[in-house]
């Protein structure tokens, strides 16, 4: 890719000039750029077309001294002290003398919230120092530390992140540095060009290459994007970039080109990548009864680590406003139990957790810090660590207690490296408002293909052998706004409608997951992130026990 070039703006310090500065006025949104070289400093409106210098002050600023931002200030350092000069007007008041090393230049960096400088000092030696100073006033300035060799990049500054971390750059390595110590945390090997500084915006790290600018994510250290200048090379020593809002950075050409001023781009908007569908957030809402008539969650973890999850009861909130739900449960109780049938957990109260199994220790307090917290403390909660494999969350009243319940499993992990997969609920069908609902959630940027299905015949017969199982459940399919998107009576039969245009016997005979009983339903759907439902009724209002499942077809 290719920046676009939006104008070039010329500036008073001519091809001397170093790396420019950006400042974005939080409130205004005005863009200033501040630019130096050995002898005077100045700034540099930039506009959405064109740029103008809106001011120039003169000084001692030795070699190599790069505009920082302290405060209302901009801030140099020449050899043995610091100028400062007001970003506004460039009216100059001294800052502090003393006790810098410099050698004949230094570059500066500072941390407000920490109140912290980082200096480069004796930058023209082959092993130039960073240091960390504490600053609490002009007259208290404490050294904290001092970094020489690897992790030092030569000839530029460093920058700030937005947790305090330090960036330095070299010319094969960028180093992220704890700002307590000066010890390295993490690095990105590259070809950078001599003398760089990085630049930070919205959590992006920007870096001049030998030929293009790098973008990397700050969280992760991934290469987000790389991109081209349209001079040409860019591995020239002082090109560097000082990135800001809106994707919009500056090339400073001086030193390679003898040019007067610098180049104002546009960063090319990347092509977003498309992150594949999974399912995430599960939920089921059916009346529990007693005996072989409660409600029972089932849901598989797929991958090589553990999934952190919410399994939450729900019942007194079904009856409040705006919900209003008749016969809603008083008192949910919560199981989980791992593939083979053990209990692992359970709860009777979110806000009393019941140690034992996986449960090692109070959860109150991770519950409410979740966002996640049920809104009555007779609902039931449990958080827990996952290792892939087969779930059962099972939803009884208190005491023997019927009603209305809503039993859901939450993702609190946004790792992809293991998802929420083939989701289940058992429960005992009635009529109205007591039918069978299942939720679920596609995140991600591309459809999903999976496969629902309502089961209520083969649950009578053997194997399984219970009792007062549906005879023949219908299914629909909601979209978010609740519009009906897709139905089915029978799936050797099927309702051309809505998302459905052609006929799917084939399609889920090949599928694995045809089901047992020409009277069960099943619908194929392929539809894009969002949140849909699936209702589970008898026909002709019949009642009885019956599946609803949610299969991913990948």
């Amino acid at each position: 890719m290719t920046g676009t070039l939006r104008y070039t703006v010329p500036i008073p310090e001519g091809p001397d000039s170093l790396m420019p500065t950006v400042v974005q006025n939080p409130i205004s949104g005005n863009v200033t750029a501040f630019v130096a070289d050995a002898g005077q400093v100045s700034a540099v409106s930039l506009g959405p077309v064109s740029g103008s210098v809106l001011w120039t002050q003169f000084g001692l600023f030795g070699g190599q001294s790069i505009p920082t931002v302290v405060g209302s200030s901009i801030v140099l350092v020449g050899p043995g002290q610091y100028y400062a000069f007001d970003q506004a007007t460039g009216a100059a008041n001294h800052f502090w003398s003393g006790g810098v090393a410099g050698g004949g230049g230094t570059t500066v960096a500072y941390d407000a919230a920490r109140q912290q400088f980082y200096v480069l000092e004796d930058y023209n030696d082959p092993t130039p120092t960073l240091s960390a100073y504490h600053y609490t006033d002009n007259a208290h300035i404490t050294l904290l530390w001092q970094r020489t060799g690897a992790g030092v990049g030569g000839g530029g500054s460093a920058a700030i992140g937005t947790t305090g971390k330090v960036f330095s750059a070299g010319n094969s390595m960028i180093w992220e540095l704890d700002p307590g110590t000066g010890t390295t945390l993490r690095s990105i090997p590259g070809s950078f060009a001599s003398g760089v500084t990085p630049a930070l915006t919205n959590n992006v790290l920007w870096i001049i290459g030998e030929d293009q600018v790098f973008a990397y994510d700050l969280v992760t250290l991934q290469l987000l994007r790389a991109f081209n200048g349209s001079r040409g090379s860019l591995n020239t020593a002082y090109d560097s970039p000082g990135a800001f809002a809106d994707g919009y950075f500056l090339l400073d050409y001086g030193r390679n080109y003898g040019s007067h001023s610098f180049d104002v781009y546009r960063a090319p908007t990347p092509t977003p990548t498309p992150t594949p569908a999974i399912l995430g957030n599960i939920s089921t809402r059916a009346f529990v009864q007693t005996g072989d008539n409660v409600m029972i969650g089932g849901f598989i973890v797929q991958g090589s680590m553990p999934k952190r999850v919410i399994i939450r009861a729900i019942g007194p909130e079904l009856g409040e406003p705006p919900y209003n739900v008749p016969s809603a449960l008083s008192d949910p109780t919560l199981e989980l139990h791992d593939g083979t049938g053990a209990l692992i957990a359970s709860n009777n109260s979110w806000q009393h957790t019941i140690i034992g199994g996986i449960i090692t220790s109070n959860q109150v307090h991770e519950i409410t810090a979740g966002g996640h917290a049920p809104q009555d403390p007779r609902e039931s909660a449990i958080i827990a660590d996952l290792p892939g494999g087969s779930y059962t969350a099972i939803v009884r009243g208190a005491n023997n207690a019927t009603g209305v319940a809503l039993v859901e499993v939450y993702d609190l992990s946004p790792d992809t490296s293991s998802i929420l997969s083939n989701i289940s609920t058992r429960s005992f069908v009635q009529t109205g408002d007591n039918v069978m609902i299942g939720g679920f959630i596609i995140q991600g940027t591309e459809p999903k293909r999976v496969i629902l299905r309502a089961i209520g015949p083969e649950l009578g017969a053997p194997p399984y052998d219970v009792p007062n199982a549906l005879p023949d459940p219908t299914l629909e399919l909601h979209d978010g706004t609740g519009a009906l998107i897709a139905s089915n009576d029978n799936w050797q039969h099927t309702i051309i409608g809505g998302i459905i245009t052609s006929n799917q016997v084939h399609e889920i005979q090949n599928s694995g997951y045809a089901p047992g009983d020409p009277r069960e339903s099943a619908i194929i759907a392929n539809p894009p992130p969002g949140n849909y439902t699936a209702i589970v009724r008898g026909k002709n209002n019949t009642t009885g026990v019956a599946l609803v499942e949610v299969y991913d077809l990948h």
